[in-house]
């Protein structure tokens, strides 16, 4: 199967509507299955990283468009919002898995060059 981009930004709405739908039905339960276990910056990093999808959907999409149950642009626009997920995603459950009182990358400054070591 061949990515449809010309389907995709006919309709970009239904690629954010299916990104909006994996987030809530694969990082959802996450949020609430562990409510209690787990802080919640752990869970939303379990969320993100559950509602990563790439190869079911694709396998999924092929399967329907062989059967003739899917439409094109529908198999599109899902494979494009697994693509998403799999860009995106990761990427904000790393970023919160920054501990708390770490400098972030704009207030933390290196003026290069040879360090020296203190010796004792």
């Amino acid at each position: 199967m061949s990515l449809d981009l010309v389907a995709i930004v006919e309709a970009p709405l239904r690629l954010l509507l299916f990104f909006a739908l994996l987030l809530v039905c694969r990082g959802l339960p996450a949020l609430l299955v562990y409510r209690w276990a787990l802080a919640w910056r752990e869970r939303a990093q379990i969320g993100l990283v559950s509602a990563t999808a790439l190869p079911t959907l694709v396998a999924l999409t092929e399967i329907g468009l062989r059967n003739g149950t899917m439409l094109r642009e529908n198999a599109a626009s899902l494979v494009g919002a697994g693509v998403l997920t799999v860009l995106l995603l990761p990427g904000l459950a790393v970023a919160l898995h920054r501990p708390q009182g770490t400098a972030s990358l704009e207030s933390s400054r290196d003026v290069g060059g040879p360090h020296s070591v203190p010796t004792e």
